[in-house]
């Protein structure tokens, strides 16, 4: 163990490593998934495949309690090892395996239940509901698999391995990808195949997990003896406001399709389920990139660098800002196209038209993400609870008001969490910044750039647009999003870092081209 908590003169490279290689499995993920949705589509019909996002958002309903146990569990092991206290890390790790024990026992009866009595809290088809039923049954037992698992990644978070994490995700998604072929091909058109394959994807990454923490922390080990109550206590009170957390998010994105359900038609359902599907890839290609960063800035804290740790912070942001600008700018001028080559629907306008508002959504709060971080490992999570769940009433709210008294229709359940994400470019940054006792215009300027970037980005790309790329296809469309990626990215480029950061990036380059080609 003394070993690895020497000064790695390796650190640096590993956090590249992170970053490209979370990247490199969400371009994998986003390339599977944007090719695999017209097929599932063809497969299961366009009202079946709109269970799916309906699924996974009731599922999240029940996240809600292990979010409490697991997040702070993960915060208080990687502090007591990095700060070489391994016993109390035995301890709290002993404790995180029994309670997630006793959760998945207790949530095994109402998740039966629920999946015998689906139909009373969802509205199914007659000839659906068996369908539907395995759907959720699947996606009930692959959250669990997921809530056990969560605890063996502390691993690879502790030794700053990310991309070991995404290569496994890379291996497994292509693993997932051939059980679901298979099925469809050889045993019908059944929509439950796709969470099946779900659940075999995280079986395999659950598998590498436990080996690995095996390896690096051969005693971190499960023992009733190491089991203490008071841990679990600290973890449900530190927890408890990210749970409730939790629920503020529902709010904000977890109820649309259910309210879709209950009050729009199917068809709307899974129109909004498909643009509510991409956002959900863009925000986790964000999320993914955001979490490389993770282990880094959780030990700049552990060593009390408060300095260092905004610096990571504002790298992080930047770096969040480049791909969301250059995604949704991509999107913006190509991805109309892509919908009618891809889908040859009649719903073609409305999905885009959904999807990028769905994406702004994402794109107002993409710059803050990384800060979102700062209240778990201060373990401050009060106040972003309060306005959290203060959104989400107020976004339910303004969501069923505009679909019962208005035409908006479809539009409303997007609109309303637009608005409401705004909010959290006023007080994510302000609070980030109080929990870390730093000015509170400090991350302020990142976010400055981060608009820039994005009025630019489209303001140059639309001037293009007009005089390019007239003509139609796959190959035409390839090139077109290409050369847009290219220009968005040197646009960010130009915009994001200060002066000081463009020196240093395009040295590295300089470096690595050199080295390459020597």
């Amino acid at each position: 163990m003394s070993v690895f908590f020497k000064q790695n003169s390796k650190l640096e490279r590993w956090i590249n490593n992170n970053a490209l290689w979370a990247l490199l499995y969400m371009i994998v993920s986003t390339i599977a998934n944007l090719y695999l949705t017209p097929y599932y589509i063809r497969q299961v019909g366009m009202e079946l495949y709109g269970y799916i996002g309906l699924v996974n958002n009731v599922i999240s309903f029940i996240d809600i309690i292990s979010i409490s146990l697991n997040s702070m569990a993960q915060r208080y092991i990687s502090l007591s090892l990095f700060r070489k206290n391994t016993d109390k890390a035995y301890q709290y790790y002993s404790s995180c395996i029994k309670a997630n024990g006793i959760l998945i026992a207790i949530f095994s009866v109402p998740g039966i239940v629920a999946v015998c009595k689906i139909s009373a809290f969802m509205n199914i088809a007659e000839g659906l509901i068996y369908e539907v039923q395995m759907l959720f049954g699947l996606m009930v037992a692959n959250y669990f698999i997921a809530v056990f698992s969560n605890i063996f990644y502390i691993a690879a978070f502790v030794k700053n391995r990310l991309d070991l994490h995404a290569k496994v995700q890379i291996a497994s998604l292509f693993f997932r990808i051939c059980i679901v072929f298979f099925l469809f091909q050889n045993k019908g058109g059944h929509v439950w195949f796709i969470s099946l394959g779900i659940l075999f994807q995280n079986i395999v990454l659950c598998i590498f997990h436990f080996f690995y923490k095996k390896r690096c922390f051969s005693r971190l080990m499960y023992h009733r003896r190491n089991y203490s109550f008071s841990a679990i206590k600290l973890f449900v009170k530190d927890g408890i406001w990210a749970s409730l957390n939790t629920i503020g998010n529902i709010l904000n994105t977890g109820l649309d399709l259910w309210i879709t359900n209950l009050m729009l038609t199917p068809v709307l359902t899974s129109v909004i389920s498909i643009a509510s599907s991409i956002g959900t890839i863009f925000y986790g290609i964000t999320k993914t990139l955001t979490g490389s960063f993770y282990p880094e800035q959780m030990r700049a804290y552990s060593d009390g660098d408060i300095e260092s740790l905004v610096k990571k912070l504002k790298r992080s942001m930047k770096f969040n800002s480049a791909v969301c600008v250059s995604i949704f700018s991509v999107f913006y001028f190509c991805g109309e196209e892509f919908l009618r080559l891809w889908m040859d629907s009649d719903s073609v306008g409305l999905l885009f038209r959904l999807s990028c508002v769905t994406l702004l959504s994402y794109i107002i709060t993409g710059v803050v993400n990384p800060l979102y971080y700062v209240f778990t490992i201060t373990s401050k999570l009060k106040v972003p609870f309060i306005v959290n769940i203060i959104g989400g009433i107020l976004n339910v709210l303004g969501m069923y008001v505009l679909i019962k008294h208005t035409d908006l229709g479809a539009y409303a359940v997007v609109l309303t969490t637009m608005a409401i994400n705004l909010i959290h470019l006023i007080d994510t940054p302000i609070y980030s910044a109080c929990c870390l006792k730093v000015g509170i215009r400090t991350f302020y300027p990142t976010i400055i750039r981060h608009i820039m970037s994005g009025f630019c980005n489209l303001i140059i790309l639309f001037i293009i647009d007009q005089f390019m790329f007239t003509e139609k296809g796959w190959w035409m469309l390839s090139a077109k999003v290409m050369i847009y990626l290219l220009l968005s990215i040197i646009i960010c480029f130009l915009i994001l870092p200060d002066s000081t950061e463009r020196k240093y990036i395009l040295q590295k380059i300089q470096k690595t081209t050199f080295r390459r080609l020597k």
